[in-house]
């Protein structure tokens, strides 16, 4: 287990997290995966489960975590790779 503690860890995991069901086959876009918060956090759904916040300051708009998420959908390795670089970062800084 590793703690998200900067912020291009944050930005990976918020981008690889929301494509899993699509590395899983399970949809080909992570609008379609309906247990997922992924939905709510770009306004698709408001079922007020979810604390928005660190998205909208991350990404300053829905829309811009949206193009961040849909830009690794069909190269999902991208945001392994985010993922695996952050980390990476973080680790070297500690």
């Amino acid at each position: 287990m590793e703690h998200v503690n900067n912020e291009s860890y944050l930005r990976a995991v918020c981008r690889y997290l929301p494509l899993n069901p699509v590395k899983a086959g399970l949809v080909r876009d992570p609008l379609m995966y309906r247990f997922s918060s992924y939905r709510e956090c770009v306004g698709v759904v408001s079922q007020q489960y979810c604390d928005n916040t660190i998205i909208n300051r991350l990404f300053r708009a829905r829309k811009n975590y949206e193009r961040f998420v849909k830009a690794a959908i069909h190269d999902v390795r991208i945001a392994e790779l985010d993922l695996a670089q952050a980390l990476a970062e973080m680790k070297s800084v500690y």
